[in-house]
């Protein structure tokens, strides 16, 4: 990561997705790398507006419906949890 930032890299090139190198480094949960990025004025909007979507939507998830229960609750109850092996 050192050579490319020392190499002046374009922080802001994005893969077919759509994702600049900051949005893989936060998304892979590679802090120090994301941390590098944001020092070396990486654009952080698209990563915020990101964040501030993924909010709204786990509030959504969370909002007690009329019933007392989540949509995770009503999922579970109605079969639609799928357990996966780590």
């Amino acid at each position: 990561m050192c050579h490319l930032l020392d190499a002046e890299a374009d922080l802001e090139l994005s893969n077919s997705l759509g994702d600049t190198p900051l949005i893989c480094a936060a998304m892979s949960n590679h802090l120090c790398v994301a941390a590098m990025l944001v020092e070396a004025k990486a654009n952080v909007a698209y990563v915020l507006y990101v964040s501030a979507q993924l909010y709204d939507l786990l509030s959504q998830v969370n909002a007690i419906g009329s019933q007392g229960n989540s949509a995770l609750i009503r999922a579970s109850m109605n079969g639609h949890l799928v357990h996966r092996q780590t």
